[in-house]
């Protein structure tokens, strides 16, 4: 009797540790509004192929912790979010951060000590404080709950973050008309611009290794969206996708696999009778471009590997942060 009760102890104590392990296969998560703007955010998770899609928590903008162990995203319904970890069923969460406004665009820094995220204490055009604020970029410490404000610049919109290697850059997109890409230093505050010019740069997403930046560029005029790659040496950048689309059909939210070799981003169709927001994934290496959901408003994808494959050679190229500047 007592080896039959051990044995039941040891079997719940491993069930209950399996729950907070990484995925064992690649996964996406991301974000759904089934019924589209002003429908519920829900956060569901699929295999890269499209396969085996699983509903896991009410929220958004899912990001992965580097190890895979845990899911940043945003709880709440504006102006009153909340930033969040759980376990990637969406068990044990625990609250970071819940200032009213509201909060998006995370990213984990490469120890996955930090969370990056843009917040606004204005939601959607709603004062919180009297007039609409611009977003501004903050830093969490995940153990402690301690934050900033990095950018202390109310007069601009700053989005989109994602951290270097090392942890002591980040890169985003701020403004409008262009939008422009920029790093800066969190440790003395110094910007360098990357991209740049009339169109300008939206959505930065730093390769695995952080050598090769993806980001979306939009002519509005001639509506040409395209998806492109720079290397942060300051080489030059390379197209890796390009439509001309209709009406003011966009991309966004590119991210890349954890082995480099795909990228998955959001293609935004907004033709009177084909209103979707879709995700995709493209091969760098073949060119194949699928689409991997088909129906809602889907967006924020997150990739998680648990065995990525190595980086190309090409890919391992060290950027020389601190001398970044515009491709000719």
């Amino acid at each position: 009797m007592r080896r039959t009760v051990l044995i039941s102890i040891w079997l719940n104590v491993c069930i209950v540790a399996a729950n907070a392990d990484a995925p064992r296969t690649e996964k996406i998560a991301y974000t759904i509004q089934p019924g589209g703007n002003g429908g519920p955010f829900r956060i569901w998770m699929m295999d890269p192929d499209g396969t085996d899609q699983e509903f896991i928590m009410e929220g958004r903008y899912p990001a992965w912790s580097p190890d895979g162990k845990r899911i940043a995203f945003v709880e709440g319904y504006l102006p009153n979010d909340r930033l969040r970890v759980s376990d990637p069923d969406g068990r044990n969460p625990e609250t970071l951060f819940d200032l009213p406004g509201s909060i998006s665009d995370l990213s984990w820094s490469a120890d996955g000590t930090t969370i990056a995220f843009v917040y606004r204490p204005t939601a959607l055009g709603i004062p919180v404080g009297g007039e609409i604020d611009n977003g501004a970029i903050y830093l969490i410490d995940v153990e402690t709950g301690e934050y900033r404000d990095q950018t202390q610049d109310a007069e601009s919109d700053y989005r989109r973050p994602s951290f270097t290697p090392d942890g002591s850059r980040i890169v985003f997109d701020v403004g409008y008309s262009p939008s422009r890409i920029w790093s800066m230093d969190l440790i003395d505050g110094r910007r360098n611009l990357i991209v740049d010019g009339p169109v300008g740069g939206w959505f930065p997403a730093l390769s695995p290794d952080r050598s090769t930046m993806a980001y979306v560029s939009y002519d509005p005029e001639t509506g040409l969206s395209e998806l492109l790659a720079i290397r942060l040496d300051g080489i030059g950048d390379a197209i890796l996708l390009r439509r001309m689309t209709k009406r003011l059909d966009y991309f966004h939210y590119p991210t890349w696999s954890p082995n480099g070799k795909s990228i998955a981003y959001v293609e935004a169709r907004t033709a009177r009778n084909d209103q979707r927001l879709i995700i995709r994934v493209l091969d760098r290496e073949t060119g194949r471009d699928r689409a991997i959901t088909a129906d809602g408003f889907c967006t924020s994808p997150s990739w998680f590997d648990p065995d990525p494959f190595p980086l190309s050679p090409i890919d391992r190229m060290l950027g020389t942060w601190g001398d970044l500047k515009s491709p000719p």
